[in-house]
C-alpha cells in the first residue's frame, strides 16, 4: 500500500496520505503519532527518530519563531569542511555592569561603568564605558583590571586599549587588554620594544576624572 485515502464525513471529497517513491537507503520509516492533540497554533514536529509531537513554532505577523531548548537554525547544508557545528541556537541582547579595580584589591568605593552586549551563537559583541571616574578609588601599586563581562572567554583573547581620557600613556609603548580563558575580566598590559610585557599599572589611572570606552567581540563556550 503506497497511500492511505480518507473519505470526508460529509460533503464529499477525500484526503490522501501518500508515501514517497522511495525512502533514503530504502529504510522502513515509521512515524508515531502524539498521544494528545496539542494546543492552538502548534505544529506537528519530529524528534528525528519517528516520534511526532505538537510544538510551538509560530511565524508570521507579530509572532516570533520559537525553537525547543537546544535546537536552532540548521546551516549544515552549506557548512564548510572544517565546520564542527552548523546550528545557530542562541540570540540575546542585554546589559551588564563592568567594574574597574586592581588585580588584588577592588576599588573603594567601587568604580562601576555601563555595558551592553549582543550574543549570537557563541560570539559576544561588547560595548562598555566608564565616565568621569575618580582614579584615587583604585588601589595603588597594582595593575588595572575590568571585571563583570557577561560571559566567560573561551580561549585567550587580546583586546584593544579603547578610547581614553586622562589615562597616562607612554608614546613608545603599546597598550592592550588581555583575557585568560575561562574568566570574565580584562587585564591591562603594556608591550615594550625589545623588553618583556608588563602590567598596566593602576597608578596610570589615578586621575580624578578619567574616561574609558571600548568595543570588541569575543568567543564564549
Amino acid at each position: 500500500m503506497s497511500a492511505i485515502k480518507l473519505t470526508a464525513d460529509s460533503g464529499g471529497g477525500t484526503v490522501e496520505l501518500k508515501a514517497p517513491a522511495t525512502t533514503t537507503s530504502n529504510a522502513a520509516v515509521v512515524f508515531k503519532l502524539p498521544v494528545a492533540d496539542g494546543t492552538s497554533g502548534q505544529a506537528l514536529t519530529t524528534n528525528a527518530s519517528g516520534q511526532l509531537a505538537f510544538s510551538s513554532v509560530a511565524a508570521g505577523g507579530a509572532s516570533n519563531i520559537a525553537f525547543n531548548n537546544g535546537n536552532g537554525i540548521d546551516f549544515s547544508a552549506t557548512a564548510g569542511s572544517g565546520a564542527s557545528s552548523s546550528i545557530l541556537d542562541d540570540y540575546e541582547e542585554g546589559t551588564f555592569t563592568p567594574t574597574a579595580r586592581g588585580n588584588n584589591t577592588n576599588s573603594s568605593p567601587v568604580i562601576e561603568g555601563s555595558g551592553k552586549y549582543t550574543k549570537i551563537g557563541n560570539v559576544v559583541q561588547i560595548q562598555l564605558s566608564f565616565a568621569n571616574e575618580n582614579g584615587s578609588y583604585l588601589p595603588s601599586g597594582e595593575y588595572i583590571q575590568i571585571h563583570g563581562l557577561p560571559y566567560t572567554f573561551s580561549g585567550e583573547h587580546f583586546i584593544p586599549y579603547g578610547f581614553n581620557y586622562k589615562v597616562v600613556f607612554n608614546s613608545s609603548d603599546q597598550y592592550l587588554f588581555y583575557s585568560p580563558s575561562g574568566n570574565t575580566r580584562l587585564d591591562g598590559y603594556i608591550n615594550r620594544s625589545d623588553l618583556p610585557y608588563t602590567p598596566w599599572g593602576t597608578d596610570q589611572w589615578d586621575n580624578t576624572q578619567w574616561y574609558h570606552s571600548n568595543s570588541f567581540s569575543y568567543i564564549t563556550s
